[in-house]
């Protein structure tokens, strides 16, 4: 076996039971799977020290599309699918004590208190924010 074969093992099964709760109404997709296999092996790459940098972007885990709860949009098990995978990203942060970042680049704007304390920036047309300040576009063709 490879070294780490059995580190990696273990790994992978704390992060199987932890896809069970995820499941919610046991409709899971590849994208849960996705980002808990990535978890683990950051997890995995700051037990070991690898040079691998500590940080995960992740653009829009709920899907484009995904109903506004601010405006009262009802999804039901969706919502709590998305909950339990902010819970799980959330969990391996502070398992790693500082030393792993996450940035979600997300659509869904959950009105719960440990999402949105968690949230740095909306970036909606009607704030006039976005994540490329308007300022930094120019329209000048000879640039």
């Amino acid at each position: 076996m490879g070294v780490g074969g059995a580190r990696r093992r273990r790994l992978l099964a704390v992060r199987a039971d932890e896809l069970a709760s995820l499941a919610g109404d046991g409709r899971l997709d590849r994208r849960v799977y996705h980002i808990a296999t990535m978890l683990s092996l950051h997890e995995w790459f700051n037990e070991i020290g690898s040079p691998v940098p500590r940080f995960l972007i992740l653009d829009q885990p709920s899907q484009a599309g995904f109903p506004d709860e601010t405006r009262g949009g009802g999804f039901g098990s969706a919502r709590a699918t998305l909950l339990n995978l902010y819970e799980t990203i959330q969990a391996s942060i502070e398992s790693l004590a500082g030393a792993f970042q996450v940035i979600v680049l997300e659509h869904a704007d959950l009105d719960e208190e440990h999402f949105r304390s968690a949230v740095r920036a909306r970036w909606r047309r009607g704030n006039g924010e976005a994540l490329v300040p308007a300022h930094w576009i120019t329209h000048n063709s000879d640039e």
